[in-house]
């Protein structure tokens, strides 16, 4: 790679008919720039169709952490935007996009009055409504699991929030939707005592 070449990072890829989405981010280390969004586009074959970065010419940091299609191609995205200044969080943030990646079809973001908010997994029903899994940080700046769910449209219809109990960050390792309506959640939080622990969550659709 060139010195001054931009460096990146894919987090998640969906595949879907003849398309290959990525998603991660893209910076530039010789300008000491931030850090942008990244979606890309290929055929089966890996020949690159098109690409977006989100976020250029501001003084924020985003990144998108995952991605799934519908039958249409619509893409569906979530990932974090870092607020620049003297808040300094993360909010977390969901996007639909055009099959071609050039129409921001719906854009849904989550910013608590506690502190940090990101999306880490996403998911899709038959439906429409769009599911994703990610933390959000309490006063006392420790992480617990954040779930919510979208309509097909983009209205948010339900967050929910889940914490271990104990005095470090509780994280969700995935997220996958169950075929009698339920979305199930895994991850490692901590109990009292700041055991780590193996949790499952299940919440009704």
């Amino acid at each position: 790679m060139p010195k001054n070449a931009p460096n990146g990072s894919f987090e998640s890829l969906a595949v879907r008919g003849s398309a290959v989405i990525a998603v991660g981010s893209i910076w530039d280390p010789a300008a000491n720039g931030p850090e942008h969004a990244l979606v890309t586009k290929s055929d089966l074959n890996l020949a690159p169709k098109t690409s977006r970065e989100w976020g250029v010419g501001d003084a924020t940091e985003e990144w998108f952490n995952d991605v799934v299609l519908d039958s249409k191609g619509n893409v569906y995205i979530t990932g974090d935007q870092w607020l620049d200044g003297t808040r300094g969080y993360d909010k977390a943030v969901t996007m639909k996009l055009s099959p071609g990646l050039g129409k921001i079809l719906w854009k849904a973001t989550y910013l608590p009055t506690s502190r940090d908010a990101e999306g880490w997994y996403i998911a899709r029903d038959s439906l429409g409504n769009v599911y994703v899994s990610g933390v959000k940080e309490d006063a006392a700046a420790l992480e617990d699991f954040l779930t919510i769910k979208y309509s097909p449209s983009g209205a948010r219809k339900w967050l929910k929030t889940w914490s271990g109990g104990g005095p470090d960050d509780d994280e969700p390792n995935g997220m996958v939707l169950g075929t009698k309506g339920g979305v199930f959640v895994g991850g490692q939080p901590t109990g009292k005592g700041d055991i780590s622990q193996a949790a499952l969550l299940k919440y009704q659709r």
